[in-house]
């Protein structure tokens, strides 16, 4: 898979609507294998190399190292907010309970309440990222179509 097809056939789930880094990873990778991408071939544009590791992640067997946040959001193509909410959901999973845990808890429920939609708020999923995800693409589509309108 190219680094162009992995843009347009990127993941239409945000990030915003996982609370653990592991699923996202899992739901993300799922799609990502229809599009003929390996293990290594992700593992690669994070900067580690190692197969095994993302999949003991995947299992649950290793913990994603705060250290390869970075590669990982790359290699994900986050946007910076998208990143920035990843990045607090490794942390929260490196975390005790107690106020740091609190804290990181705090700052995921604000980037959830900014990036998405509440009850009838189209205009929410835009706010996510710069990018038109495949879900709003479909909506607006579908609203436009279904108006009559526009």
């Amino acid at each position: 898979m190219s680094q162009g097809s992995h843009k347009r056939n990127r993941l239409a789930t945000p990030v915003f609507v996982f609370e653990d880094h592991v699923d996202y990873l899992r739901a993300w990778y799922d799609y990502a294998k229809r599009y003929r991408l390996t293990q290594q071939a992700f593992m690669q544009r994070t900067g580690i190399g190692s197969q095994a590791y993302f999949s003991d992640i995947l299992a649950r067997r290793k913990k994603l190292a705060i250290k390869h946040i970075e590669g990982f959001a790359a290699a994900l193509e986050l946007c910076e907010d998208e990143a920035e909410y990843f990045s607090l959901l490794v942390q929260k999973d490196h975390t005790e309970k107690g106020p740091p845990k609190e804290q990181i808890l705090k700052q995921l429920a604000l980037y959830r309440e900014k990036h998405l939609p509440h009850a009838g708020d189209e205009a929410g999923w835009k706010r996510s990222c710069h990018h038109a995800t495949r879900w709003e693409v479909l909506t607006n589509r579908n609203r436009v179509m279904g108006s009559g309108t526009e």
